[in-house]
């Protein structure tokens, strides 16, 4: 599975997506989440309660959408993982951001 964590027109272009499905990955095991005011967020400060409580929340709507056979267990140990994760303010790329 991948999630695609974006604003809505990055999402809308599909760019990712096929970028994805190019290299290997079918496409139904892509979601695409659009994330509105994240990135104004994030330029507001990182580390903020702003921004973790928007990612928060659409990690939770992502994991929301994962088909049934990945199980709520796993989805909530993921959220969970996800929401208490630390960032130091450096910027990571994307290789080292993502998880399968």
């Amino acid at each position: 599975m991948a999630v695609i964590f974006a604003t809505k027109t990055t999402i809308d272009s599909g760019a990712h997506r096929k970028l994805l499905v190019e290299k290997g990955l079918p496409g139904d095991r892509i979601i695409g989440e659009a994330c509105p005011r994240l990135a104004g967020a994030i330029e507001r400060g990182t580390a903020s309660e702003e921004t973790a409580a928007y990612v928060r929340a659409f990690v939770a709507e992502a994991l929301e959408r994962l088909p049934e056979k990945h199980g709520r267990s796993s989805r909530a140990s993921t959220a969970r993982i996800t929401a208490t994760s630390g960032h130091s303010g450096k910027r990571r790329s994307p290789r080292s951001a993502t998880r399968t």
